[in-house]
């Protein structure tokens, strides 16, 4: 048995369309990574004035980095962004792409091909 590509997409759906996260593209994997750092190392609540549109504007470019800016863009096509559909928006991307379990057929690929180290414990 030869090569085979490991699927490393997640397609979720949006408004009736369907829309691809490419798990597997390594620029966007950090853009989300810094986003993420940020939503959770900034304390929200002791930010003083305009705590909500911080929130908003950090919570869009999570998404915009996740979706990348053509999807993002389609997404948001026929509605503007707000705070509330933003975070529904990442609330559901979030659960789509752990019930994916790509990590887990990442690390079931390479145990394939690498029998003798263990993946168990490694992050994908």
């Amino acid at each position: 048995m030869g090569f085979e590509f490991s699927s490393h997409t997640v397609s979720v759906e949006i408004g009736g369309k369907p829309y691809t996260i490419n798990m597997g593209d390594a620029d966007m994997l950090d853009k989300v990574e810094r986003w993420s750092a940020k939503l959770s190392g900034t304390d929200y609540r002791n930010l003083s004035e305009g705590r909500l549109n911080a929130l908003s504007a950090d919570v869009r470019n999570y998404l915009l980095a996740l979706l990348g800016k053509e999807q993002f863009e389609q997404v948001f096509a026929e509605r503007a962004f707000d705070f509330i559909d933003g975070l529904e928006l990442f609330a559901y991307l979030y659960s789509e792409i752990a019930k994916s379990r790509v990590d887990a057929s990442f690390k079931a690929t390479l145990g394939k091909y690498l029998p003798d180290l263990d993946w168990q414990d490694a992050e994908a």
